[in-house]
């Protein structure tokens, strides 16, 4: 209600740092949204943020869940770092929620596809769940609307039998000169001209 910090929570297991466009950067950055949810049977009922941190696979990259209200740890999963397992996440962009899974999306292509790979871990635990599939999935769609990291189009039904549906953009963000989330889910940055 008033804009106070209640608490805070370091993502980094530690303080390291690297030069990204000529700036000092943490090593473990979260780069992802932080997604905030309740439901019965997780945290007792009560808000937990989720998010990840880290750029690198081989310098590990951590998923968290966090007590909203008290900004305590329920569970790290910390598979890319300390058990070795090596899936080549590197958490980006949105994150989405099921019901019982948390999906991350990874920031670049697969070794082996053309396409980046979802990664599911469970909600409650943390453990994961592998691989949730691959795109193309693009942004969020609600009553006809998909929303993008930076516009929305609603998809208009055909104005009469054997039509073509046609696309209005709602709203559209630029950001010159900025990294904008083009699609999060395919995992490609761009960046923006000036």
């Amino acid at each position: 209600k008033t804009g106070k910090v209640i608490w805070t929570f370091k993502a980094a297991p530690a303080d390291r740092w690297f030069l990204s466009y000529t700036k000092p950067v943490s090593v473990w950055p979260v780069r992802t949204d932080v997604m905030i949810d309740a439901i019965p049977g997780i945290n007792g009922g009560k808000a937990v943020a989720y998010f990840a941190a880290g750029v690198f696979p081989h310098d590990g990259t951590f998923l968290y869940a966090i007590d909203a209200e008290s900004g305590k740890r329920l569970w790290r999963n910390a598979t890319q770092a300390e058990a070795g397992w090596r899936a080549s996440m590197a958490p980006a962009g949105y994150l989405f929620l099921e019901e019982k899974s948390v999906i991350v999306p990874r920031d670049f292509w697969g070794y082996f596809s053309n396409w980046g790979v979802l990664i599911s871990f469970d909600r409650a635990t943390g453990k994961s769940g592998g691989y949730k599939g691959t795109p193309p999935l693009h942004g969020i769609a609600k009553d006809n609307v998909r929303y993008y990291g930076t516009h929305a189009v609603r998809t208009n039904p055909p104005v009469k039998e054997g039509g073509k549906s046609t696309q209005t953009t709602l709203w559209q963000e630029n950001v010159p000169g900025r990294w904008v989330d083009l699609d999060s889910v395919l995992s490609v940055r761009y960046k923006r001209p000036t």
